[in-house]
Order: structure tokens, then C-alpha cells, then sequence
């Protein structure tokens, strides 16, 4: 299985084998944000399981199918410049200071660039690459004020639950598909220093050889777990369909 995981505002590029199972249920209070996150015309499913506290979630998830190999192009297509910039060691990260709210950004830069939300993917569709990104931002009910890279003051992500540890798996009809990829999101490197992050998108992709070792209609799951430095964070399941 090829698929690539890039930290849209973090220093991480990292080649995945593969990707797993069960996030539980979602947490009293957060079914109806789920709920919300796929209406809209969206055909995606997005179960969200809150563990403790967090002031921060992930909001704005978008699967869709595009070329894997041009993962550049295809996400500054959805976060263009100049609010957002692209280099190398970064992917997709902050460009020039921009006001929020910033948890319809990606829905806003999918449908500028023509990208749809899908659920089932062909054969064909699968191999050629699908996508899952999706944005965080802070629990505005929880978050503190301070600075960040777009603003002198407003709700941010603080430094202080940096490193968030990020682990992604994959299933297939239920059963662990490959290893997983952890890594750490670090607090923003702006200089002058800022207190905390107001927003970060991130995204996985995946063009995936197995369907060729394992031919055939299956469910497939992406699972991920965030988990920030005070033990506060959140269980991700999204699942999608491939058929012959």
C-alpha cells in the first residue's frame, strides 16, 4: 500500500505502509457535531470519540479521489496562496495572516477546485489515489486567547498541549491493514514567537497496491488518534467502499 501523511503546518512528510480498526463511540455532547460534519451534501461518515477534555478539534473532513503523486498541486489547490504557502520541509502551512473562522476552509477550497466529497471509490478510482484532510482548530467554549501566526490575539491551540501525538491505521473489512505511522505535531515555529496555533489542516493519501494482492469489493476505514500533551484529544473513524 502507497500512501503519503502530511502535517499541513508542521515539519512532517512520511511514507505510510499501510493504515486500522475501532475508534468507539462518539462522546455525549460531540454526536451531534459528527452529525454535522457530514451533512451538507457530503456523502462522508465521521465518527468522533472525545477523550478527556481537549480545547482544540478536528473539524471540516473532506475524502475525495485525486492523483496521490501530485499531492502539491492538488492541496494548493484547496488552500491556495496567499493565505497559505507551500515548501517542502512544511507542505501546506500559513501564509499570510488571515481572520478566521477557519473551520470551512476546506470545504471552501474544495469547491473552488472542483474536488467532491465520495464514500465509495471504484477499483480504478482507488489505485489512481483518495484523499482525507481535515482541519483543527481550537474549542472556542475551552480555548485561551494569544497570539499566532494570524492574529496578535484570538482563540488559538496553545503551545502548552503541543507535542499532539497522531497515530493513523487502516482496516480492511475490519482487520488491520499494514502498520500504523505515529508522529508528533509541534507547536508553531513562527518567529517572533507566538503562543499557540489558531488552525492546522492536515491530510493522508493513499494509492493502494494491496487492492491488487487483495482483489475484490471491501470497507475500508481510515482510524486516527490525536492526543495532546495534557493525555486531551480525539478518535477518528471514516470509512469509505471500494467495489470492483
Amino acid at each position: 500500500m502507497k500512501s503519503r501523511l502530511f502535517l499541513l503546518s508542521g515539519a512532517f512528510c512520511l511514507t505510510l505502509i499501510g493504515l486500522s480498526s475501532g475508534c468507539g463511540g462518539v462522546a455525549d455532547g460531540d454526536q451531534e457535531n459528527a452529525e454535522q460534519l457530514a451533512q451538507g451534501g457530503s456523502p462522508i461518515s465521521v465518527q468522533l470519540d472525545k477523550l478527556g477534555d481537549p480545547n482544540w478539534r478536528p473539524v471540516d473532513f473532506h475524502q475525495f479521489t485525486s492523483k496521490w503523486f501530485k499531492y502539491q498541486e492538488v492541496m494548493t489547490s484547496i488552500l491556495p496562496p496567499p493565505d497559505h504557502t507551500w515548501s517542502p520541509s512544511l507542505g501546506v502551512g500559513p501564509g499570510a495572516p488571515h481572520e478566521g473562522p477557519y473551520d470551512h476552509e476546506l470545504a471552501e477550497g474544495m469547491a473552488a477546485s472542483g474536488h467532491i466529497d465520495k464514500s465509495s471509490f471504484t477499483r480504478a478510482e482507488f489505485t489512481h489515489g483518495t484523499y482525507l484532510i481535515w482541519m483543527n482548530v481550537p474549542r472556542e467554549e475551552t480555548a485561551p486567547l494569544g497570539s499566532s501566526p494570524d492574529s496578535a490575539e484570538g482563540p488559538i491551540i496553545p503551545n502548552e498541549v503541543f507535542p499532539i501525538n497522531v497515530t493513523i491505521q487502516h482496516s480492511r473489512n475490519g482487520v488491520l491493514d499494514g502498520a500504523p505511522a505515529v508522529f508528533d505535531v509541534p507547536a508553531p515555529s513562527a518567529s517572533p514567537a507566538v503562543d499557540g496555533h489558531s488552525h492546522f489542516p492536515m491530510w493522508t493519501n493513499d494509492s493502494s497496491g494491496s487492492y491488487v494482492k487483495k482483489p475484490g469489493a471491501a470497507s475500508y476505514a481510515w482510524k486516527i488518534t490525536m492526543v495532546d500533551a495534557g493525555g486531551a484529544g480525539w478518535a477518528i473513524e471514516v470509512p469509505y467502499y471500494v467495489s470492483n
